[in-house]
């Protein structure tokens, strides 16, 4: 066998094992690297990485489906989480958030603070109105 024959067969060799097929699993990687791809976009998008925070799992994997258009099932959505790090326990997902959610609870938190800081200012220790021993 010359040469040139022995680069071609070496050339299909390499070829048919890089070639995406379920005789090799390559489409499964491809699938888990596009799933890996999706999923730090979205979370790179549309989530708070917030040690504080713990979110339902299945409301995860519904906001990504819609957002990325793709169908995974859920375990493997959960799978790639815990890929990525975070903890996944009884459904709910430690440490992260929809961004949406983390605003609306900075949001909550800071009107109520506002409320009791009004509320402490109008009276001072002894319970008088501050405003009238003020005058």
């Amino acid at each position: 066998m010359g040469n040139e024959a022995l680069l071609q067969q070496v050339a299909i060799s390499v070829e048919t094992l890089t070639t995406p097929g379920p005789a090799n699993g390559t489409s499964e990687m491809a699938a888990s690297d596009e799933l890996r791809s999706a999923l730090t976009r979205w979370l790179d998008s549309e989530c708070v990485i917030a040690r504080r925070f713990t979110t339902n799992a299945r409301i995860l994997w519904r906001e990504f489906s819609a957002w990325s258009g793709r169908e995974c099932a859920q375990e493997e959505f959960a799978a790639s989480l815990e890929r990525r790090g975070f903890s996944v326990d009884r459904g709910m997902v430690e440490g992260l958030a929809l961004a949406e959610d983390f605003l609306a609870e900075i949001e909550y938190e800071r009107e109520r603070l506002n409320r009791e800081a009004v509320q402490l200012d109008l009276f001072n220790a002894s319970g008088q109105d501050s405003l009238q021993s003020a005058a």
